[in-house]
């Protein structure tokens, strides 16, 4: 049975898009979708707990996998997305 479901690439504002393009060429027949959250950027200089809740909405949405392509959000829901 086919996983239907599509890869997310999430980062905290648009320079991810370089992270899905790269995806996309290596990947070319998978179902992708960006999860960029424009609205809330720059994340840098939010606490670890208000960047957690940030990504964990962003990312709130059926898919197989999700990529984190920015610093940011990676470092502070490394371990709590990994759960």
């Amino acid at each position: 049975m086919a996983n239907n479901r599509p890869i997310g690439v999430y980062d905290s504002g648009m320079g991810g898009l370089t992270v899905w393009r790269e995806i996309r060429r290596l990947l070319p027949r998978e179902s992708l979708i960006y999860l960029g959250d424009g609205k809330n950027c720059p994340y840098g200089s939010r606490p670890a707990g208000e960047v957690r809740r940030l990504a964990d909405e962003s990312v709130a949405r059926p898919r197989r996998s999700t990529s984190c392509a920015g610093n940011t959000p990676r470092c502070p829901s490394w371990a709590w997305s990994r759960r």
